[in-house]
């Protein structure tokens, strides 16, 4: 999913805003979202992305030494701050699934792949 998105930021010239939220399956697996929280929060935005593709395609296989050379300050209390926010916001919202693709705070309807939303760069969610 992580190329996907990145080839549509890549479509859409960047006119798309995308927002990872963090979630794991069992509280072994939350180093990973500190981490890479950490990334977001101490590298530049294309580092970023780069480390977050470089995890997805096989930085998983490594664990916690995929970080390792990183040089991220784990200590930094903004990070727990975020991953409270996004433990937060996945006990708000009930959604647990990997990856869930919302557009506007709306889940994608099934019908739809993400690819298809470079031909809706600009729209508006009206609901009632």
């Amino acid at each position: 999913m992580h190329v996907r998105i990145k080839n549509l930021i890549k479509e859409t010239k960047g006119n798309v805003c995308v927002q990872y939220i963090f979630s794991s399956f069992n509280e072994s697996l939350e180093y990973a979202n500190r981490y890479l929280i950490a990334v977001y929060l101490e590298k530049d935005w294309n580092m970023a992305l780069s480390i977050f593709g470089n995890w997805f395609e096989n930085g998983q296989l490594l664990k916690e030494l995929f970080f390792k050379d990183l040089q991220l300050d784990m200590t930094n209390p903004a990070i727990e701050a975020e991953f409270q926010k996004h433990e937060s916001w996945k006990e708000k919202t009930q959604l647990h699934a990997t990856p869930t693709i919302l557009i506007n705070g709306y889940q994608l309807p099934a019908n739809y792949k993400i690819e298809d939303l470079q031909y809706f760069t600009e729209f508006k969610v009206n609901a009632k």
